[in-house]
């Protein structure tokens, strides 16, 4: 999205937007919820849904936006967050008004969309508007990047949430080599994290890739879990080491990219009890005081677990091995 210059007065710093759950309603009139994970893709897929011929689909806005858009004394008044749903192949436009929570700094709603109003692929985004010198309806921010709602596919597409890249790491740069024994690599800097598979490693692609409940499918499965804690702990800890800070109050700021996501979504298990802004400041003072930040490593590595899926890995690991003791017994 390009800046805009505004003739007035605008809030600055990030304003953050994320799908936080989506469902599709069929003909019968139940609901279906989604799966809807976190991706640096900044896309969800309606077509992931099992409803056959749903009819309307309901996407939950969520929008952190800097604690100066309410605070009092700043430029502008009487603030509200707007979603905006479009679509240029229909010339479709929704909006819905989202509801402030907690401090003000987080604003969740509902945005209902007919299937019949959208073609394929639509852009959400979100406007935070105010009054500025005794003018209504000025908008004072807007987020770096839209999403992505797709009614077709089955998956984000977009483009891969990482980068990955089999690479033999006895025959890569130093760097690479120093790791020789170990079966991944994981890049969390830069624009894209990158998740680099060590093809020495005897095959360990053949597993990753295999699937059902052969040998083989089993110890993948186990293997990908592990793999997505690994990466999941990784990118908040590289996002944490590269935060944006307010130029007034030198208070932390969400980065607009992947990094903003990850530690959103971490931070609602790290800091269940905080608003999302607030949980940022008390983690980065952890990291940066003088204590603290020892007794975090476990709530880190807890919800780097929950979001790979590792707890329900091992019990599928655990009940296809009974299965297989079961079936050799007999």
């Amino acid at each position: 999205m390009a800046r805009v210059i505004r003739p007035y007065p605008t809030l600055k710093g990030t304003v953050a937007l994320r799908v936080q759950a989506a469902s599709v309603k069929g003909p019968d009139g139940d609901w279906e919820p989604l799966d809807v994970a976190v991706s640096a893709d900044r896309t969800t897929a309606l077509g992931s849904a099992d409803t056959e011929g749903w009819t309307t689909a309901r996407v939950r806005v969520s929008v952190t936006v800097p604690a100066k858009a309410t605070a009092v004394g700043e430029a502008w008044s009487d603030v509200q967050v707007l979603a905006l749903f479009t679509e240029g192949a229909t010339n479709l436009r929704v909006t819905a008004l989202l509801n402030a929570e907690g401090d003000g700094t987080e604003w969740v709603g509902d945005l209902d969309v007919l299937r019949a109003d959208v073609f394929s692929r639509a852009t959400l985004t979100v406007q935070v508007i105010g009054t500025v010198g005794g003018i209504p309806g000025r908008i004072i921010a807007e987020p770096t990047d839209d999403w992505i709602i797709d009614v077709h596919a089955g998956h984000p597409e977009r483009s891969r949430t990482f980068a990955v890249r089999e690479t033999a790491f006895s025959r890569s740069p130093l760097w690479l080599r120093n790791m020789a024994e170990l079966p991944w690599s994981i890049n969390a800097a830069g624009t894209r994290p990158e998740v680099r598979i060590n093809t020495d490693t005897e095959r360990l692609t053949e597993l990753l890739d295999a699937q059902g409940n052969s040998p083989a499918g089993i110890v993948g499965g186990l293997l990908l879990a592990q793999l997505g804690e690994a990466m999941w702990t990784a990118t908040f800890h590289a996002a944490l080491g590269d935060l944006e800070f307010d130029e007034d109050d030198g208070s932390p700021l969400f980065p607009a990219d992947w990094r903003g996501e990850a530690l959103r979504d971490m931070l609602q298990t790290i800091m269940p009890d905080l608003a999302p802004g607030a949980a940022l400041q008390e983690v980065h003072r952890r990291r940066t005081g003088d204590h603290g930040w020892a007794e975090l490593q476990s709530r880190i590595q807890a919800a780097a677990q929950e979001r790979a899926g590792l707890a329900r890995a091992i019990g599928e690991t655990v009940r296809a091995l009974e299965k297989i003791e079961r079936e050799e017994s007999e």
